[in-house]
C-alpha cells in the first residue's frame, strides 16, 4: 500500500538510492494494494455502495490522496531533473467474462475513480501518467494469475508487457 511504502521504509530507501546516483527516470506503481482490501472485503461483497462498504472506500481515498502527495513530493525534491512516471493501477476483478455483472462493473468504476486521486496529484506535479488500467480492463483473466488457486493479483508476462507498453506510451 503507499501507506506501507511510507512507513516500512522503502521510500526512505528509495530516496537514498536516488540523492546517491544519477536518476534520470522514476516509476511509480502503488496504490492498488490501498483499494483492494476493501473491494474484495466481506463488507463491499454485494455492492460497493452498501454503507459500510461506502465508508471503508471513503477512507481510503482520503488516505491514499494524503500518501501520494507525500510520496511525490518527496521523490520530486530529491529528483527534481528525473523524469517521473507514476502508473494508474489495473483492477484485477476486471477479469473480462462479460455476465460477471455489477460487482466488476462498480470495482472498475471505483477503481477508475480512485487512480483520478492520484493522477490529478501527479499532474499538478509535472509527473507523467501511465494508463494501465485501460488495457488491462477486462482482460485479467488472461493477463493475471486471478484464475489461479489461490488468486494473485500480479501479472503473466503478457500483462507486463502491457503495463511496459503504458509506460513507454507515457514518455512519448
Amino acid at each position: 500500500t503507499s501507506g506501507t511504502l511510507i512507513r516500512s521504509g522503502q521510500l526512505d530507501q528509495a530516496i537514498a538510492f536516488i540523492a546517491a546516483n544519477e536518476v534520470a527516470y522514476v516509476t511509480i506503481d502503488i496504490g492498488a494494494n490501498d483499494l483492494l482490501g476493501h473491494l474484495g472485503s466481506a463488507d463491499c461483497s454485494e455492492s460497493l455502495d452498501a454503507p459500510a462498504c461506502a465508508e471503508r472506500i471513503d477512507a481510503a481515498f482520503s488516505i491514499y490522496s494524503d500518501n501520494m502527495t507525500a510520496i511525490f513530493d518527496r521523490i520530486q525534491a530529491v529528483a527534481p531533473d528525473a523524469t517521473i512516471v507514476f502508473m494508474r493501477a489495473y483492477n484485477p476483478f476486471s477479469l473480462g467474462f462479460g455476465g460477471a455483472g455489477a460487482l466488476e462493473q462498480q470495482s472498475d468504476e471505483t477503481l477508475d475513480l480512485f487512480n483520478e486521486v492520484a493522477a490529478r496529484i501527479a499532474d499538478e506535479r509535472g509527473i507523467l501518467v501511465a494508463d494501465a488500467f485501460t488495457p488491462m480492463q477486462g482482460t485479467t483473466a488472461a493477463t493475471t494469475h486471478m484464475l489461479d488457486d489461490p488468486p494473485d493479483i500480479h501479472p503473466l508476462a503478457i500483462g507486463y508487457d502491457i503495463l511496459a507498453s503504458a509506460i513507454m506510451d507515457a514518455l512519448g
